[in-house]
Protein backbone atom coordinates (compact mmCIF):
# COMPACT_ATOMS: atom_id res chain seq x y z
CA UNK A 1 0.00 0.00 0.00
CA UNK A 2 1.53 3.27 -0.98
CA UNK A 3 1.41 6.20 2.18
CA UNK A 4 -2.35 5.96 3.74
CA UNK A 5 -4.38 5.22 0.21
CA UNK A 6 -6.96 2.83 1.09
CA UNK A 7 -7.16 -0.29 -0.89
CA UNK A 8 -10.37 -1.08 -3.00
CA UNK A 9 -11.10 -4.14 -4.95
CA UNK A 10 -12.18 -3.00 -8.53
CA UNK A 11 -13.87 -4.13 -11.21
CA UNK A 12 -16.16 -3.05 -13.95
CA UNK A 13 -19.74 -4.76 -14.75
CA UNK A 14 -18.63 -8.36 -13.39
CA UNK A 15 -20.95 -11.48 -13.58
CA UNK A 16 -18.02 -13.38 -11.07
CA UNK A 17 -16.64 -13.45 -7.97
CA UNK A 18 -13.05 -13.95 -9.70
CA UNK A 19 -13.64 -11.15 -12.06
CA UNK A 20 -13.63 -8.53 -8.97
CA UNK A 21 -9.62 -9.36 -7.23
CA UNK A 22 -8.37 -6.80 -8.44
CA UNK A 23 -6.76 -4.34 -6.05
CA UNK A 24 -6.64 -0.81 -6.43
CA UNK A 25 -4.87 1.88 -4.36
CA UNK A 26 -6.92 4.81 -4.18
CA UNK A 27 -6.08 8.41 -4.80
CA UNK A 28 -6.30 10.62 -1.30
CA UNK A 29 -9.64 12.22 -2.72
CA UNK A 30 -10.85 9.02 -2.68
CA UNK A 31 -11.47 7.78 1.03
CA UNK A 32 -14.40 5.03 0.12
CA UNK A 33 -14.70 1.66 -1.46
CA UNK A 34 -17.58 1.63 -3.23
CA UNK A 35 -20.25 -1.16 -4.92
CA UNK A 36 -22.71 -0.79 -6.97
CA UNK A 37 -25.10 -3.84 -8.33
CA UNK A 38 -27.86 -4.01 -10.55
CA UNK A 39 -30.13 -7.73 -10.48
CA UNK A 40 -32.00 -8.21 -13.75
CA UNK A 41 -33.88 -10.89 -13.78
CA UNK A 42 -31.67 -13.88 -12.71
CA UNK A 43 -28.39 -11.96 -13.36
CA UNK A 44 -26.71 -9.89 -10.88
CA UNK A 45 -23.88 -7.22 -12.38
CA UNK A 46 -21.61 -5.75 -10.23
CA UNK A 47 -19.28 -2.84 -10.05
CA UNK A 48 -16.32 -1.97 -7.36
CA UNK A 49 -14.44 0.94 -7.46
CA UNK A 50 -12.44 3.82 -5.12
CA UNK A 51 -15.11 6.84 -4.47
CA UNK A 52 -14.55 10.29 -3.53
CA UNK A 53 -18.53 10.17 -1.65
CA UNK A 54 -20.32 7.80 0.33
CA UNK A 55 -23.93 7.33 -1.10
CA UNK A 56 -25.75 3.73 -0.02
CA UNK A 57 -29.42 2.26 -0.81
CA UNK A 58 -31.34 0.13 -2.35
CA UNK A 59 -34.20 0.63 -5.11
CA UNK A 60 -36.64 -1.99 -6.80
CA UNK A 61 -37.29 -0.33 -10.08
CA UNK A 62 -39.69 -3.44 -11.26
CA UNK A 63 -40.59 -6.79 -10.18
CA UNK A 64 -37.81 -7.95 -12.76
CA UNK A 65 -35.12 -5.30 -12.25
CA UNK A 66 -33.41 -3.97 -8.58
CA UNK A 67 -30.49 -2.33 -7.55
CA UNK A 68 -27.74 -1.36 -4.63
CA UNK A 69 -25.01 0.87 -3.59
CA UNK A 70 -22.76 0.72 -0.78
CA UNK A 71 -19.55 2.27 0.54
CA UNK A 72 -17.14 1.42 3.81
CA UNK A 73 -13.91 3.15 4.43
CA UNK A 74 -10.95 0.54 5.66
CA UNK A 75 -8.84 -1.64 3.09
CA UNK A 76 -10.56 -4.17 0.97
CA UNK A 77 -14.19 -3.73 2.92
CA UNK A 78 -16.00 -3.91 -0.33
CA UNK A 79 -14.98 -7.59 -1.00
CA UNK A 80 -18.49 -8.59 -0.56
CA UNK A 81 -19.52 -11.46 -2.87
CA UNK A 82 -21.71 -11.21 -5.98
CA UNK A 83 -24.39 -13.66 -4.74
CA UNK A 84 -24.91 -11.79 -1.44
CA UNK A 85 -26.82 -9.00 -2.45
CA UNK A 86 -29.07 -8.64 0.69
CA UNK A 87 -26.08 -7.86 2.87
CA UNK A 88 -25.09 -4.22 2.37
CA UNK A 89 -22.87 -4.16 5.49
CA UNK A 90 -19.86 -4.34 4.37
CA UNK A 91 -17.48 -4.16 8.01
CA UNK A 92 -16.09 -0.99 8.22
CA UNK A 93 -19.78 1.29 7.11
CA UNK A 94 -18.90 4.89 7.07
CA UNK A 95 -22.43 5.61 8.73
CA UNK A 96 -24.09 8.68 8.51
CA UNK A 97 -23.66 9.51 5.36
CA UNK A 98 -25.89 7.28 4.10
CA UNK A 99 -28.77 8.16 1.10
CA UNK A 100 -31.81 6.79 -1.08
CA UNK A 101 -30.02 8.41 -4.06
CA UNK A 102 -27.74 6.30 -6.65
CA UNK A 103 -25.12 7.21 -8.38
CA UNK A 104 -26.17 7.60 -11.78
CA UNK A 105 -22.88 6.71 -13.65
CA UNK A 106 -22.10 3.46 -11.74
CA UNK A 107 -25.62 2.47 -12.70
CA UNK A 108 -25.56 3.68 -16.67
CA UNK A 109 -22.81 1.65 -17.21
CA UNK A 110 -24.36 -1.35 -15.93
CA UNK A 111 -27.57 -0.94 -17.18
CA UNK A 112 -25.49 -0.16 -20.31
CA UNK A 113 -23.53 -3.36 -20.46
CA UNK A 114 -27.16 -5.25 -20.00
CA UNK A 115 -28.49 -3.80 -23.20
CA UNK A 116 -24.93 -4.47 -25.36
CA UNK A 117 -25.01 -8.20 -24.29
CA UNK A 118 -29.12 -8.45 -24.94
CA UNK A 119 -30.55 -9.49 -21.57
Amino acid sequence: MLGNSLQCYTCTVAMKDKDCLQVTNCSSSEPYCETSVVNVFLIKLTNKQCSAACVSGNQNATTKASSYHSCCSSNLCNGMKIGDGNNTDFGNSASGLTSSLFRPAAIASILSAVLAIGI
